[in-house]
This record gives C-alpha cells, structure tokens and sequence, in this order.
C-alpha cells in the first residue's frame, strides 16, 4: 500500500508524489510543477475515490482502501488507472475556484418558476453536497466508471 506521510502520520493513497510528478512530466500543459501541497491534494483525491460506491466486495476484510476488490472471482487491482485517475483530481483540485459556489442553498437560485417547478441555479453552483466531490466524481467515472456500482457489462 502506498502512504504519504504528513505531520509525522501515514495516509493511504494511490498516488506518490513522485509517481504524480513522474505522470504530470508527460502530461501537456500541466501545471502540477508549480502546485503546493501536493501531498494533501493526492490523499484528499484517494478519499474520494474510496468514498465512491464500487462493484465487489474488498479482497481483505481489513484493507484500508477500496481496492483491490473481489468481482465475480476475479481480483481487480487496477493500479496504473488508479494512479491517473488519483492524479488527475489531485490536479483538478488544484486548479479549482474555492470562489464556486457548493450547496443550492437559496443564495445559489437564479431564478424560480411555481407552475410546473423549475429552478435556475446560478454559474458554477452545483447539487453535490460537496465541491471536492462534485468535481472528482466526472474523473472518477471516467477512469474507474466500470467498476462503479450501477454500471453492469452484460457479455453474451
């Protein structure tokens, strides 16, 4: 298991520092090189993808993490996937406006409609309870959407 370590604690993650330094060096316009706390944008990253509702059960009762995982006898581990996909959040959040709006509180409406109910949410306000997890939950779909609960593959 990966850690990064952080005021003398180990956190569990999928992605080092060094493997995002390593991945970002071939990356076009990546901006990663000039990031501070990197450290804290990959294990926020990883709690994001472990806090996401995956097919399976974990391969070993006391894990820590959401993989690898047991589906269908099969072991998937999908390391190098979970290295991009912990990566590219870590980045995402980097570059994120902490100016944007999170909760579609009243101050988040635009406009309201009462006949027939519509609702007009104001540039950049989102649904998701929390902004970090608005902005991975697209990259972890795109990356580890497969493996998401909901998303069966049928083979005939």
């Amino acid at each position: 298991m990966k850690t990064i370590t952080i005021n003398d604690i180990e956190y569990p993650t999928y992605a080092t520092v060094e493997e995002a330094e390593q991945y970002f060096n071939a990356k076009f316009g990546s901006l990663w090189q000039e990031v501070e706390n990197k450290e804290q944008l990959l294990v926020t990253a990883t709690r994001e993808i472990d806090g996401s509702d995956f097919q399976g059960l974990v391969l070993d009762c006391d894990q820590v993490q959401q993989f690898p995982r047991v589906l269908c006898c099969a072991v998937l581990n999908p390391e190098e996937t979970l290295l991009r996909c912990c990566c590219e959040i870590a980045s995402a959040f980097s570059t994120m406006n902490t100016n944007i709006l999170a909760t579609p509180g009243a101050e988040n409406i635009q406009s309201m409609s009462v006949g027939d109910t519509s609702i007009t949410f104001k540039e950049g306000a989102t649904i998701e309870t929390d902004i970090y997890t608005s902005i991975a939950k697209p990259i972890i779909k795109k990356y580890l959407g497969r493996w998401l609960r909901g998303n069966i593959r049928i083979i005939l």
